[in-house]
């Protein structure tokens, strides 16, 4: 018959692994439908959320709900998002304007670093493109540990 461990029902003159092998299949995973369109609805996310991050109103309602929801999980005891925790941590000791303030202020510096990191890729990749495979000298010029040769 069937062990305890086994969910399966086995029919009479069935042996374990066979009433398991009856069982049915489950997909995996990364075999469901629709899961092709997971990075797309990511992007539409991002930028939605960008833009709001943009209009100072909603930017303060978000942050102010960030907070609330920290401050409801720590009552009700349920763990916070790894990333929440950070936030948690830095601000414990503040006052509630002063981590409104603080948090609005970092969603701003992030979307500065993004537009400076992207400037500095694209300034890099421009350098690449003019400066080629040559490393900056011309072709047939002779050189010595890196140094042109003088000649003369």
């Amino acid at each position: 018959m069937a062990s305890s461990k086994d969910t399966t029902k086995a029919k009479k003159g069935d042996t374990p692994t066979a009433a398991a092998k009856k069982a049915p299949a489950t997909k995996p995973a990364a075999a469901k439908k629709g899961d092709d369109k997971e990075p797309k609805k990511r992007r539409v996310r991002t930028v939605a959320f960008r833009a709001m991050t943009k209009v100072p109103l909603f930017r303060r309602f978000y942050v102010r709900r960030i907070l609330r929801f920290i401050e409801k999980s720590k009552a009700k005891g349920r763990p916070l998002p790894a990333d929440l925790v950070r936030v948690d941590q830095m601000t414990a000791k503040l006052p509630k304007k002063k981590k409104e303030k603080l948090l609005e202020e970092a969603m701003l510096t992030s979307q500065t670093d993004e537009i400076q990191s992207r400037e500095l890729r694209r300034a890099a990749a421009k350098q690449d493109r003019l400066r080629g495979s040559g490393g900056g000298r011309r072709p047939g010029s002779a050189t010595t540990g890196g140094r042109p040769v003088q000649r003369g």
